[in-house]
Order: structure tokens, then C-alpha cells, then sequence
């Protein structure tokens, strides 16, 4: 069993059940603990914001990388072998430009940063006043914490060996964003390779289609080199086709692995990409924005292309939040896809009569509920508004089940998207 990370990730573990008592979530309540971080308390907003050689030897960055993501315990993890900032160097402009050419042999131009994994630094270009931005130091930070983490004898992290420079800068730059998002800025949009970026996110699209994890597979690939279960969801996702898509990634031209990517996408509009780390009110309309105009692109029809992908019910939104109307109403969340599952996974028709023990985690931005039907099948129910992931923990016949589906609201409506489910070993009272 690969190791996946237990907090905000984008699919939830079985394990989760364990971890997620009403007493601790009322204790971690009670605790009155703060929810600003690291970020807000020191007042970044935009990954443009200043980042000078203080902030590093504050340790401003190890204080980001251990606060609460969907990355969080590969992050601890990697620190526990390597700090980020000792090794951060902020230079003049032309200092910069000088380190990199010796490094790569190539001029800067508009490079913000390089990490030197030969000798565990980063180097950051600074302005007049020795200021670099927040992206390129969280951006580099992850470069250095990549496998192996710290001073290695390669230039390159195993990702980058095993899938291409192109990739890696990609997946460094969308972590970059995950976490910025995490950290609450406003415009949490990394800047960095954005076409690199973009070949992410498409793949993570194809990843998910194919009812796998996007924020496993590739964490454990970057961070833990586990990268046989990636390769395997390559293969089954372009079969035939995988041999080129090697080819394109590991080639000096990316050009044609983007366009090879969309055609897999059909367009790019077979498959809805879900943002599970958008949390303000800001990305939330762009996301509002983004499904209507998928939905108009897909001439006028209310009903998803995907036929597992189907609303369940319509509540209106609250003050213009597309998404409080159902995630900030425990019971009906809990009611309808509760419903919803028994209906379309089990071809049960039955009503939800209790709901108990409603609770949120504040650590984790997890909400749960447990439930009895009138039937007398029991389980409960948790969601992320962070990650847009809705795990149920049911009890039928005796037998313990668990199922994901990926959920989004738009114009109303709830839907909901079957992902996976597994069968848990012991019987419903253990």
C-alpha cells in the first residue's frame, strides 16, 4: 500500500473514519485554536508579494510547508530529513543571472529562481532592495524538499529523471498553487510555467476520470519517488499511445505533449475539472463561472456528459456563494446524498429519519454527520468544501462499506460524481 496523505487530500482514506471522533473535532473547537495562517499573520496576499533574506532566516517557509494542505505530511516528511531556509541566498539581479548560467549554461531571462540540488541552495533573483516574491521561494522550497530532499549528486529529482523537466516544473509550480491556496490568498494562482501548469491539471483530469487519486499518485511520484502507480495509470489512460507520451515528456520540444494531452481530452470538455483547493469566495465564483460556461458550451443541456455525474437536488445559493446552499446545511447535504448513494449504488429507496453528531473539523475543513434511515441502516457521512469530496461510511446486511464521489454545486444544483467504494473488513459493531 503506497503511502497517501491523510489531511485535505483529494480522495479520503478508509482510515479516516478512525481519526475523525466527534470528541476529538469537539475538543480541537473547544481549543478556540486560530485560524489565520502563516500567511495572514504575516499579511501575504498574492504570490507577487515581497519575500526578503528575513523572512527565510525567520523560517516563515518551514512554518507554510507544515501548516495544514493536501500535501501537508509529504511536506513534514521531506523536513524532517532538510530545512528550506538556511539555504536560501537572495541576490542582485546580475548575481543571479551569473549562478544560473554556470548552472545550466543558459541565460535567466525572466527565471525568478533555481535550486542547485548539487549542493542543497536556492537561489532567488531579488530587486534593488534584495526582495524576491513569495511564489519563487515556496516554488524553489519545494524543489529542494522534491526526492531525494536536500544535496544530492544529480542536478535532477527523481520526478524529473523519470517524466521530463517540463513535467516537473508543472507539478512544482501547481503544488506552489495548492499550497498558496491553502494559505488563503486572494489570488492564489502560481504564475510560474503556466502551460506546464496547464499539462498538469489536463493530466490530473485524465487521472481522475480513470477513478484514481491525482493529489496521491503524483505527491507519492514527487515526493516519495513511488512512481510504478503512476506509470501503471499512464498506461491504462493512453494504452497504446503511452510510448509517445514518454517520448513527449522526456523531449526537448513540449509543444507537441500539450496537444497530445488535449486530444486524450477530446477537447477538454469530456471531463470537468474539479478545483479542490479554491476556498475563497473569489475562486468560488471563478469556479461558478467556469461550470456555466461548460455547461453552455455543451449546447444548452443541464445534464452532465458523464451519465455518473447527476444532480441530486436544487437549493439556492446564499448571498451569491454558489456552494453555501448545500455545504453549509448539514442536514440536507447529509440527507440527499445519502439518499442519493442508497438509490444509485445499492438500487435502495429509502428516507434518512435521524441525523446525529453533526461536527466540523476546523483543521481539516471537514464536515460530518451520522445518520439512520428508516430502514435502520446506519453510517455517516463526511465532506470537504476544500477538497470537493464527499466520503460515506455505511452499514447494510451487516457488512461495512465506504465510497467517494467528487461533488460541485452549480445554479443550485448538487451533483455528484461515484469515484470508488471499498469493502471494510469486521462487522458493523466494531
Amino acid at each position: 500500500m503506497y503511502f497517501q496523505p491523510k489531511q485535505d487530500e483529494f480522495e479520503l482514506l478508509p482510515e479516516f473514519e478512525e481519526e475523525l471522533s466527534a470528541s476529538r473535532i469537539s475538543a480541537k473547537i473547544a481549543s478556540n485554536q486560530s485560524l489565520k495562517t502563516t500567511s495572514q499573520i504575516k499579511g501575504w496576499k498574492a504570490p507577487h508579494d515581497n519575500f526578503d533574506i528575513d523572512d527565510a532566516l525567520k523560517g516563515y517557509l518551514e512554518k507554510i510547508f507544515s501548516e495544514v494542505s493536501p500535501i501537508q505530511n509529504y511536506l513534514i516528511t521531506a523536513l524532517r530529513s532538510t530545512k528550506v531556509s538556511p539555504f536560501i541566498k537572495i541576490l542582485t539581479s546580475n548575481d543571479f543571472s551569473t549562478y544560473y548560467y554556470r548552472y545550466y549554461g543558459k541565460n535567466a531571462a525572466d527565471v525568478g529562481g533555481f535550486t542547485d540540488k548539487t549542493k542543497g541552495l536556492i537561489f532567488l533573483r531579488g530587486n534593488n532592495f534584495l526582495q524576491s516574491n513569495v511564489e519563487s521561494a515556496i516554488h524553489e522550497g519545494l524543489h529542494l524538499l522534491s526526492h531525494p530532499p536536500g544535496a544530492i549528486r544529480s542536478k535532477k529529482g527523481s520526478f524529473s529523471i523519470s517524466f521530463g523537466e517540463y513535467l516537473d516544473e508543472g507539478l512544482t509550480s501547481y503544488f506552489s498553487e495548492v499550497i498558496m491556496s491553502a494559505q488563503k490568498f486572494t489570488k492564489p494562482v502560481a504564475k510560474a510555467y503556466l502551460d506546464n501548469k496547464e499539462c498538469i491539471k489536463m493530466l490530473a483530469m485524465l487521472i481522475t476520470a480513470n477513478k484514481e487519486n491525482p493529489i496521491a499518485l503524483l505527491g507519492n511520484a514527487y515526493f516519495e519517488n513511488e512512481r510504478k502507480l503512476l506509470f501503471r495509470c499512464f498506461q491504462r489512460i493512453f494504452g497504446r499511445d503511452h510510448g509517445k507520451f514518454v517520448e513527449y515528456s522526456l523531449g526537448q520540444n513540449n509543444v507537441p505533449l500539450k496537444k497530445f494531452i488535449e486530444s486524450k481530452l477530446k477537447g477538454g470538455k469530456n471531463f470537468e475539472w474539479l478545483p479542490s483547493l479554491e476556498i475563497n469566495s473569489n475562486s468560488r465564483a471563478q469556479n461558478s463561472a467556469k461550470n456555466q460556461a461548460w455547461q453552455m458550451e455543451k449546447k444548452n443541456t443541464n445534464q452532465p456528459s458523464d451519465a455518473r455525474k447527476v444532480p441530486v437536488q436544487s437549493k439556492p445559493p446564499v448571498n451569491g456563494d454558489p456552494a453555501s446552499g448545500w455545504e453549509g446545511d448539514n442536514e440536507s447535504f447529509t440527507k440527499r446524498s445519502t439518499e442519493f448513494h442508497l438509490k444509485n449504488h445499492y438500487r435502495i429507496t429509502d428516507s434518512v429519519q435521524k441525523i446525529s453528531d453533526c461536527c466540523t473539523d476546523i483543521d481539516f475543513y471537514i464536515r460530518r454527520c451520522n445518520f439512520i434511515t428508516t430502514g435502520n441502516i446506519r453510517g455517516a457521512v463526511l465532506w470537504s468544501p476544500l477538497t470537493k469530496q464527499v466520503t460515506i461510511l455505511i452499514c447494510i446486511k451487516g457488512k461495512k462499506s465506504i465510497c467517494w464521489y467528487n461533488y460541485y454545486v452549480h445554479k443550485g444544483q448538487l451533483y455528484l460524481r461515484h469515484l470508488k467504494c471499498l469493502k471494510q473488513a469486521g462487522s458493523c459493531n466494531s
